[in-house]
């Protein structure tokens, strides 16, 4: 006695499907999926729109108006320097093991790595 062949299984071979369609560029997806309709091309927009007013302020902070090079927090403060001031990356250097490490005793930091 032979088992039952189940029922997904084909005895014939299936014609080849087409290929999928060509399509170009990052700009046929844009404009096929984020401006296809008037409600999705309005959210793209806010979200655009949203992008720029965070990433500008950060990039602002981060690297226009930080301060790269010092030797003491006084080096950061905005009398000091006469602008505003961003990021102060002496600190951050100064205090980066802090930062990732906590205050966990240095000659254990092997543990956490």
């Amino acid at each position: 006695m032979s088992a039952a062949q189940p029922s997904y299984v084909t005895r014939a071979l299936t014609e080849p499907e087409p290929p999928p369609a060509v399509r170009a560029g990052g700009a046929v997806a844009i404009g096929s999926r984020l401006l296809n309709r008037p409600f999705n091309a309005a959210l793209t927009a806010v979200a655009a729109v949203l992008v720029v007013l965070v990433l500008w302020p950060l990039a602002r902070f981060l690297f226009v108006d930080a301060i790269w090079h010092g030797a003491s927090r006084v080096d950061c403060l905005s009398e000091t320097v006469g602008h505003a001031v961003g990021a102060c990356w002496p600190f951050i250097k100064a205090k980066f093991p802090q930062l990732m490490y906590g205050f966990y005793p240095e000659g254990e930091r092997w543990r956490v790595n």
